[in-house]
């Protein structure tokens, strides 16, 4: 009798061991209560203080409850639809395990908690945050680590005054100056410890210039690259000289031929945080300065400094312009757009730049009248604030038809705009430089023009690279200075020829301003290309379509941004610049609106 109680006690015992066993094993392993909840991951790691997302890939009916075993070293906090992300928050070094829960259902990730990773950089064994250098030549060896032994780069800001070898084995380049060297971990590129170093007397002294480049485009280092260094760029090979010493940039220019490209030679300075303006701050981007500087030329002639354009006359000139503070602090270029390298075989010596904070300038908006579409326009704007005035016409709906450049005294050009009706004008006052904000539309008592277009026809326009078009409801072009390019507009109807293009992507554009639409409207054309002698690709709002042989149509949906509604790149970038088409003639071009 006692053997058979013992016997059924002993069997209740491993049943209830075997039913506590299955439930703790089920507890612990997440896939066995339900394999529909599942985690991104089951182990993360993680540095002190950083966050990392945790997101149940799998199905769940019910919003999903995240947990920490360990708050002091791990914080969660849900977020997303349905609460089925958190994101992990490192508090300190340690585990933790995080548990997502729905319903009777859940997954956990075990998540631990180590030290970031840091870089070091030593000189002799001892901590260095400076470096001094004699003068040049003057050598000194530093040491990086990362605290995870990862591998370690070195880079210098400014390798005409410092260079740096991939041991750390840093070298003054010049007698004088100041640079900072970055050492960088391989695998994390976002860790990374600075030295400055020191050289001489920490000014920067005297350096041959830079070949750069121009906005990315061309040479073989963007001007950018190099802050706190001068730089420069010419086009044809034309700069004899370019040095600095002692705050002064010097600059010979030779073999420049009469008419060459306004932009052919260009001078940049990156600033750096190093650099002041004049109530003693660094330099903020986004903020609007007057920058005042010195030049002494050996010939008068016309730059451009920051998108401003000015006059030199031979000998010392006291120069003022404004810019609104972006990367490159400083941009000259020889030539004011429109007008060729006027500076030919000149010596320049540009000095003493200053930074003073400005405001812009609210311009007024004009008044004005229109008789017989001529316009009278009274202004009372500082002279030079405004480079052009707009006239936008409206129709009784109080939607724009088109809009005209327009001059005081002239008769209304109304050769481009359609359909025929008498408009309501009202006229824009364009900023002339950044110094200036636009005014606003004016409007007049007196100011209604008279369309009356049989037929709209007239020859397209070279209306600048990416540029905002003026003029709505007309098509314009732009294209590098070696493509023969013509067209003609009639009924809506664009017939244009391009020819001797070399291969480039962006040799041949072709821009259009939709009328009646405002920023934010979603409208449908088709654009049909007649005439395509073979098949080849076009860009169209930056989506390639590829053409056949005769006549297409592409079905384009637009959302209005402003400045330009379609632009049309017969090429394909980042392709190697692919330009299928050598030379068009007589294709035909128009929009027809669905």
């Amino acid at each position: 009798m006692k053997k058979m109680i013992l016997r059924k006690l002993c069997t209740a015992v491993c049943a209830l061991l075997t039913f506590v066993l299955v439930f703790s094993f089920a507890a612990c392993n997440p896939e066995s209560t339900d394999d529909s909840i599942t985690l991104n991951t089951n182990f993360l790691t993680i540095d002190v203080g950083s966050t990392s997302p945790l997101l149940v890939t799998s199905t769940v009916t019910e919003d999903v409850v995240w947990t920490s075993s360990d708050e002091s070293k791990v914080t969660v906090e849900g977020s997303g639809s349905g609460k089925r992300m958190c994101m992990v928050s490192a508090v300190a070094n340690g585990t933790a395990t995080v548990t997502a829960t729905s319903g009777d259902k859940f997954a956990t990730c075990s998540v631990t908690v180590v030290d970031a990773e840091t870089v070091t950089i030593t000189q002799n064994g001892s901590a260095a945050s400076s470096v001094s250098l004699s003068g040049k030549g003057a050598t000194a060896q530093l040491t990086a680590k990362s605290s995870r032994d990862h591998d370690i780069t070195w880079e210098t800001n400014k390798p005409m005054i410092v260079s740096v070898s991939d041991n750390g084995l840093v070298t003054a380049v010049a007698e004088s100056g100041t640079a900072v060297l970055t050492a960088r971990c391989g695998q994390h590129t976002d860790v990374s410890q600075n030295v400055t170093v020191v050289v001489g007397t920490g000014v920067d002294a005297a350096y041959n210039l830079e070949q750069g480049d121009e906005n990315n485009s061309f040479g073989n280092k963007n001007s950018n690259d190099n802050p706190g260094l001068w730089m420069y760029w010419n086009q044809f090979g034309n700069v004899a000289s370019a040095t600095y010493e002692n705050g002064v940039v010097s600059l010979t220019t030779s073999g420049v031929e009469e008419g060459a490209w306004w932009y052919n030679v260009q001078l940049f300075y990156t600033a750096t945080a190093e650099d002041k303006d004049t109530k003693g701050n660094a330099l903020k981007s986004g903020t609007m300065y007057q920058v005042t500087f010195d030049i002494d030329t050996t010939m008068g002639g016309g730059i451009t400094v920051n998108g401003y354009p000015l006059q030199l006359k031979e000998g010392v000139n006291h120069c003022t312009a404004y810019y609104m503070h972006s990367v490159t602090a400083f941009s000259m270029q020889l030539g004011i757009d429109g007008v060729g390298c006027d500076l030919t075989n000149a010596t320049l010596k540009l000095s003493n730049i200053k930074w003073t904070p400005a405001e812009k300038v609210n311009l007024t908006a004009p008044s004005f009248s229109i008789t017989n579409n001529v316009i009278t326009i009274n202004d009372n704007n500082p002279a030079g604030s405004v480079g052009r005035y707009i006239l936008v016409l409206y129709n009784d709906a109080g939607t724009s038809v088109g809009s005209v450049k327009v001059t005081n005294g002239a008769t209304v050009d109304t050769s481009k705009i359609r359909p025929n009706g008498t408009y309501i004008g009202k006229l824009i006052a364009k900023a002339a430089n950044e110094q200036f904000i636009n005014a606003p539309e004016a409007t007049s008592q007196n100011a209604s023009v008279v369309v009356n277009n049989e037929h709209v026809a007239y020859t397209i326009g070279n209306g600048g690279e990416a540029t905002a078009l003026d003029e709505m409801g007309t098509w314009t072009y732009w294209t590098e200075s070696w493509v023969a390019f013509n067209g003609t507009v009639t009924d809506e109807k664009a017939n244009i020829t391009f020819s001797n293009n070399t291969g480039n992507w962006y040799d041949t554009q072709l821009f259009y301003k939709m009328p009646g639409k405002n920023v934010g409207d979603s409208y449908s054309v088709k654009l049909h290309f007649n005439n395509i002698p073979k098949e080849g690709r076009v860009s169209v709002n930056d989506v390639v379509y590829t053409l056949k042989q005769g006549d297409n149509v592409i079905d384009l949906n637009i959302t209005e941004s402003g400045g330009k509604s379609i632009q049309v790149i017969f090429g394909v970038v980042n392709e190697s610049n692919r330009q299928d088409f050598g030379t068009l003639t007589n294709l035909e071009l128009y929009i027809e609106l669905v």
